[in-house]
């Protein structure tokens, strides 16, 4: 593996004004930017020798991020889960308010291959939510991401990430096993709003999409399921039809959930 240097010749600083070459000790205090960039596949090159970048990212990432001033408090680690054929690097930790109390989790896992697998934001009250943190927070990150050589991100979109996931380009990922289900519950879940609000004592005069819409909505639903190149899981968030304005986050916030990937660094 290629040792990385910054211009002096140094790797790593210490508190206490030492030089050392070993990310991982517990005094690591300078930023990894004063480095040369270091790639994925020099840090990927020996096993046996961790990520200086990667081990750099929990003081490179910290916010505040979003109109709350959330911070970031996380840490990396290399980890083998069950399964898995090679070791992983692990970036999880608390997601924290001025007063630095836990608000929320994160976690973000780095493969041999390239790959990120953002695998869980949650900011426990909802009253914390819809702020921006999220927003920024991932457009830092992925912004290292994309420095160290990463090119592409894949996840789970659940709940309102499914609809959220699809407007930031996302794509399902039909590498993954459950991509087929999640066409199949998507493309019903559009079906069933294309029939227009149900008649209940509650709404006696439920709206209806027009037999044009209609038509539209299902032809969309038809594609998804079978995965047409003409529609993507973007087009379906988007989807606004005459008296249902916000009908592809209705629909894609309703339950359904679907494995997404996208290329970065192009």
């Amino acid at each position: 593996m290629t040792t990385r240097r910054n211009a002096a010749g140094q790797l790593y600083s210490t508190r206490d004004g030492r030089f050392v070459d070993d990310p991982r000790v517990a005094e690591l205090r300078d930023p990894i930017p004063a480095l040369d960039p270091v790639t994925y596949a020099d840090f990927y090159a020996d096993d046996d020798e961790p990520a200086a970048a990667l081990f750099g990212i929990p003081d490179l990432i910290t916010g505040p991020y979003g109109k709350h001033g959330y911070t970031v408090d996380g840490r990396v680690d290399r980890v083998q889960y069950d399964g898995d054929t090679s070791a992983r690097h692990v970036w999880k930790g608390d997601i924290r308010d001025a007063a630095g109390t836990a608000v929320g989790s994160f976690q973000r896992s780095f493969l041999d291959d390239g790959t990120v697998t953002h695998d869980d934001l949650h900011i426990f009250d909802p009253a914390g939510r819809g702020g921006g943190f999220a927003t920024e927070f991932n457009a830092a990150a992925e912004a290292e991401y994309i420095r160290m050589g990463f090119t592409k991100i894949i996840t789970m979109a659940v709940g309102d990430g499914a609809y959220v996931w699809a407007r930031r380009g996302f794509e399902i990922n039909d590498e993954s096993g459950v991509a087929g289900a999640a066409r199949q519950d998507v493309a019903l879940a559009m079906r069933k709003k294309a029939a227009g609000e149900p008649f209940s004592l509650d709404n006696m005069n439920p709206r209806k999409l027009t037999d044009a819409d209609r038509e539209r909505v299902l032809k969309m639903a038809d594609q998804i399921e079978f995965g047409s190149k003409n529609v993507t899981i973007r087009d379906v968030a988007n989807l606004n039809v005459e008296g249902f304005p916000n009908l592809g986050r209705q629909i894609l916030c309703s339950g359904v959930s679907w494995p997404g990937r996208r290329t970065i660094g192009d």
